[in-house]
This record gives C-alpha cells, sequence and structure tokens, in this order.
C-alpha cells in the first residue's frame, strides 16, 4: 500500500517530468511551427512568435511556481501545445511530425493528470491542510472543457493576428467578443481546478465553488466516518458529484449540518440539512490515506 511519503515521492516526480517536457516544448515544436508561419511574411508572423513565446513563458512560470491559477494555465496551455502539433501537422512527413506530437501529447496528458494537480493546488495551502482534488464529471472533463480550451485560445490569438495583419474590422470584432468569451469560460476552467477535499486541524473543508455558495466545514467532532457511501445512499445526504463516477467518498456527520447548495441557475441557494456529504476524487485512496494520518475515522 502507498504510504502519503510515497505519493508525495510520485507527484514530485511527475511534476518534474512535466518542468523538463514544458522547457523542451520550443524545441519540439519550432520547427513545425516556424514552417506554417513561413508564407506570413508581415507583422502577423512576428505577433504569431511572441504569442508562442508568451504562452510557454507562461507555462513556465506555473510548472515552476504550482500555484491554483498555474494549474488552470497548464490545462489551458498544455492542449493548446497539442492542437499547435496537430494543426502544423498537414503536409509534412510522419517522421518529421511524430516527435513534436509526441512530446506535446506527453505535455498535455501530464498537464490533466491528478497526480501533476496535487503539487499544484496545494501550492498555494495554507498551514498544516492538505487539499485533494474533486472529480470532474465526464461531460465535463471530455467535451466542455476541451472545447472552453480551444474557444479561449482562439480568442486569445484572433484580434492580435487579425490586427496584426491590418484587419481592422475583423480586428475589433475578435476583441470585442473575445474579452467576455476568455473572461467567462476563463473563470469557468479556474473552477475546476478549485475544487477540493481539504483536510485541516478541525476536520475536513468541502471547497467547491461548482457546488456551494461558500466552502463548508465538516468538523473533526461530528465527523462519524468517511469511507465509500453505502448502498443505498441515506435520503439526507447532500451529493456534490456532479454526476462524476469513481472515487466516492462519503463523510458521515453525528448530526445534521447545513450544506448551502448552489442551484443550478447559479443565482439561487439552497440550504439542505445534511446527514451526510458525498463527493467523487480524483486520487480516493490519497485522501483516504491522509484521513487515517490525521486520525479521522474512517
Amino acid at each position: 500500500m502507498a504510504t502519503p511519503e510515497r505519493n508525495d515521492r510520485n507527484e514530485r516526480l511527475l511534476l518534474w517530468t512535466l518542468r523538463v517536457l514544458w522547457l523542451g516544448l520550443p524545441v519540439a515544436l519550432a520547427p513545425p511551427l516556424a514552417s506554417a508561419l513561413e508564407p506570413w511574411t508581415g507583422p502577423e508572423d512576428a505577433v504569431a512568435e511572441a504569442l508562442a513565446w508568451a504562452a510557454w513563458g507562461a507555462g513556465v512560470v506555473a510548472v515552476l511556481a504550482p500555484r491554483p491559477a498555474g494549474l488552470t494555465g497548464v490545462r489551458l496551455l498544455g492542449p493548446l501545445s497539442l492542437g499547435v502539433a496537430v494543426a502544423t501537422t498537414p503536409g509534412r512527413d510522419l517522421a518529421d511530425a511524430l516527435p513534436a506530437l509526441v512530446h506535446a501529447l506527453l505535455v498535455t496528458g501530464l498537464c490533466l493528470t491528478p497526480e501533476v494537480a496535487g503539487p499544484f493546488v496545494n501550492g498555494g495551502a495554507y498551514g498544516d491542510e492538505r487539499r485533494s482534488p474533486l472529480r470532474s464529471p465526464p461531460a465535463v472533463r471530455f467535451a466542455l472543457a476541451p472545447l472552453a480550451t480551444l474557444l479561449v485560445g482562439a480568442a486569445l490569438a484572433a484580434a492580435p493576428l487579425l490586427l496584426a495583419s491590418e484587419r481592422w474590422g475583423a480586428g475589433v470584432l475578435a476583441l470585442l467578443a473575445g474579452v467576455p468569451v476568455v473572461a467567462v469560460l476563463g473563470r469557468s476552467l479556474h473552477a475546476l481546478s478549485r475544487r477540493w477535499l481539504v483536510f485541516v486541524p478541525g476536520g475536513v473543508v468541502v471547497h467547491d465553488p461548482l457546488t456551494l455558495a461558500h466552502p463548508i466545514l465538516l468538523p473533526r467532532d461530528h465527523l462519524g466516518a468517511l469511507g465509500p457511501p453505502p448502498e443505498p445512499w441515506p435520503g439526507d445526504a447532500v451529493d456534490l458529484r456532479l454526476g462524476a463516477r469513481g472515487g466516492e467518498l462519503a463523510a458521515s456527520l453525528t448530526q445534521p449540518l447545513p450544506v448551502p447548495v448552489v442551484g443550478r441557475n447559479r443565482r439561487e441557494v439552497d440550504v439542505a440539512q445534511a446527514a451526510a456529504v458525498i463527493v467523487s476524487l480524483a486520487r480516493p485512496g490519497a485522501a483516504l490515506r491522509e484521513a487515517a494520518r490525521r486520525r479521522l475515522p474512517i
């Protein structure tokens, strides 16, 4: 059985692997990108290169100083690097295109792993707390998040490139449309990086801006047990999984606790008296080992 120390070593190893691969992205992507930009001879060529270097530099800062905002950044920029590798593949020999594709695919895969998410979310932890990321539902993970990433990337690049090519009308329209796209979708993507189960000295905190009006503390003195939810689930349990499957963990309570659940329209809050709270964890085993280390009831 893995220990907390071994989990930390694995996280550090994967984080350092991501750092090395991220630093090597220019070596892998520069040749195909330069080939794709060769027909561009005007200012748009310089702008495209500047955007690429700025994105890479932002990723360097994120991986070297992991924070929750940095997790949002690498989850955005990693898949976009894969998009660049795919977009520059047509017209090239597979042997020439394969290194960039494999490199970008490895970067993207690491950015999306829960093991790499751990150091990022805990980079902003306070004192003696440990954050365990929650699992995203399949519809978000495989459809909505990739679509939002693509739209944010397009919104960030379209206006500068159009303005640089002196397409003033289209550039202004792209700028006016891109600002709200980046603001709204960027905030939604960042919310996915801020969904945690947090172990603190006083108990367990559920921090989930997608389901809760504010974080809730499940006090140590009121915790009945932490573990897989019973079947059938109790009717007074509050389900915060958002449809995610796997990694379910139920925190039963010895007395009901008010839980401010956000409604579907995001404007209403329903305060439920919960005898248990159910979440879906990205790494349930690591969370249970942390609970045992803190001598919480399991």
